[in-house]
C-alpha cells in the first residue's frame, strides 16, 4: 500500500494516537496498530481497528479532560482459553480448597475463581453476576423467555459483544443445574450474547473436586468435546503448587 500524500510505502507500526472526543475531552489510545508512511509519517487506521477504537471511545467519560486507554490486539483462540481456565481452576484448588471444606456459599467460590481468571486474562474484564448488556446499561435477559439473568462468571470486554469469551455457571453437587444449562445455551447463541464457550461446573463439596462439566458452544451442548470434558481430570489431579506454571504474585 502506498501513501496517499507522498506515494511512499506504508508499513505496519504500533504507536500512540490522540483522539478529540468532545470540545474538552482528549483521549490518547496507546499501542494502536496503524499503517504509517516510511517517508512522511502519514498514517492510516484500518477499518477493523477503527471499529475497536470506536468501542473504546464510547466508554470514555465525556466529562474528563484527558483519558489514556490501551488498545489490545490480542486474540484468544480456544486452546489458549482452555489453558487459562485450567490454570485458574488449578490455582483455586491449590490455594482455596478450604472454601470447599467450609462449605461456603457458591458466590464465595465463584468470586475467588474469578480472581484467578482475571490474572490469566489481564486485558479483559472478569465479572461475577454481571447483569448488563452493551454499553448503555440494558439488563441481561434470556432470548427465549426475556427473563433477567445474572451469570456467575463472565470473561468479556464490558460494553461490546465482540469479545465475549467465556461464561461459567457453578453449582454444588445436589443442586439442580437444569436452569443454568438453559441459560448457557442462550449465552452462547450467536443471535444472543455469542460467548465462545459456556461451562456448567458442578463442585462435589464432600470429595473436594469438580464432579461434572457441561460445555456449550453456538447455543448447543457439546457432549463430544473431549478437550473440555478432560478439564475436571486435569484440575482434580493437582496436588502441589509447583504444578501451576504461573502463579499470581
Amino acid at each position: 500500500m502506498n501513501c496517499r500524500v507522498c506515494g511512499g510505502i506504508m508499513e505496519p507500526k504500533v504507536t500512540d494516537i490522540p483522539f478529540k472526543l468532545t470540545g474538552r475531552t482528549l483521549v490518547i489510545v496507546r499501542d494502536l496498530p496503524v499503517l504509517q508512511c516510511a517517508q512522511c509519517a502519514e498514517y492510516v487506521i484500518e477499518d477493523p481497528i477503527m471499529d475497536k477504537v470506536d468501542t473504546l471511545l464510547d466508554k470514555v467519560d465525556p466529562r474528563l479532560e484527558l483519558e489514556i486507554v490501551g488498545f489490545s490486539t490480542k486474540e484468544y483462540h480456544e486452546d489458549h482459553i482452555y489453558e487459562n481456565v485450567v490454570k485458574s481452576l488449578q490455582a483455586f484448588f491449590i490455594r482455596d480448597k478450604d472454601l470447599l471444606d467450609k462449605d461456603v456459599n457458591e458466590r464465595s467460590i465463584t468470586h475467588k475463581i474469578a480472581e484467578y481468571l482475571q490474572y490469566q486474562f489481564p486485558d479483559l474484564n472478569v465479572d461475577c453476576e454481571y447483569n448488563r448488556r452493551g454499553n448503555h446499561g440494558a439488563g441481561k435477559k434470556t432470548l427465549s423467555t426475556n427473563e433477567s439473568v445474572f451469570p456467575d462468571i463472565v470473561i468479556h470486554k464490558r460494553g461490546t459483544k465482540k469479545e465475549n469469551l467465556v461464561v461459567i455457571e457453578a453449582k454444588k453437587k445436589g443442586r439442580s443445574s437444569g436452569i443454568d444449562r438453559d441459560k448457557l445455551a442462550d449465552y452462547t447463541n450467536p443471535n444472543s450474547y455469542g460467548y465462545k464457550v459456556g461451562l456448567s461446573l458442578v463442585f462435589d463439596i464432600r470429595e473436594k473436586r469438580i464432579s461434572e462439566i457441561s460445555i456449550y458452544k453456538g447455543g448447543n451442548e457439546e457432549k463430544a468435546d473431549k478437550k473440555w470434558k478432560s478439564l475436571p481430570d486435569l484440575v482434580n489431579s493437582v496436588l502441589f503448587p509447583g504444578q501451576l506454571s504461573e502463579e499470581p504474585s
